[in-house]
């Protein structure tokens, strides 16, 4: 067994002893954590989402969350001779599966209720891989006369992000917010759409990294 190997069961035993340890003198407090949270970010989205963790030791917590995101700001949408994407469709949206883990400080500050803690929560948002749209077709007065569905399950339908700020436990109850960062492309599956020869790719930005702020309201149980 070389030395690296060593050095990483020797981590991971620690770890594990540190769980442990924190566990026992954990045992009387509630473990169980829910929460609503909403974020807005720099691709003109908003994000709700509903979350449980489990509260391993007092500065591990693992869980997973449902939520949604929708543009709340058309930033481009595809249109072409007698065609355009139809006005429910120019904003994108989806739904969305999130496990994450919460990292949480030791309390930097105490108060008579309460303390402040620092928050890291990395995760992985698993949109539904599957998106399709409407196509208004225009006469040459620019009235619609038909709507035909296109669709695509194709583009990437993962993200890695993180959350990174302040929690404030006040009780049984708490609240939290900071900064969030993510690599999602939010026009992954439409990009690969096409109608009457036009890729969608062609009328939406390049992807960019997302930077938002974000609010949590949670209740332990």
């Amino acid at each position: 067994m070389n030395n690296t190997m060593k050095k990483l069961i020797l981590v991971l035993v620690a770890v594990g002893y540190i769980i442990h340890v924190n566990a026992q003198n954990d045992y009387n407090e509630e473990r169980n954590i829910v929460a609503i949270s909403g974020a807005l970010t720099s691709c003109y989205t908003w994000q709700l989402e509903v979350s449980y963790h489990y509260k391993v030791c007092s500065y591990i917590r693992i869980g997973a969350s449902m939520g949604m995101w929708k543009q709340y700001v058309a930033d481009g949408y595809p249109t072409g001779k007698e065609w355009r994407v139809s006005d429910d469709d120019e904003e994108v949206e989806n739904f969305y599966i999130r496990p994450s883990l919460q990292l949480v400080s030791p309390p930097i500050i105490h108060f008579s209720e309460g303390n402040l803690a620092f928050l890291l929560e990395p995760g992985c948002m698993m949109n539904i891989p599957y998106n399709k749209v409407n196509i208004a077709v225009l006469n040459e007065y620019g009235m619609i006369t038909n709507y035909k569905k296109i669709s695509s399950n194709k583009g990437r339908w993962y993200a890695f992000d993180y959350k990174i700020g302040f929690s404030l436990d006040l009780g049984s109850a708490g609240i939290s917010g900071g900064y969030m960062y993510s690599n999602l492309d939010i026009f992954a599956m439409n990009r690969r759409m096409k109608y009457n020869g036009k890729a969608f790719d062609e009328f939406y930005p390049r992807p960019q990294k997302i930077h938002g702020g974000f609010l949590s309201l949670y209740y332990y149980f």
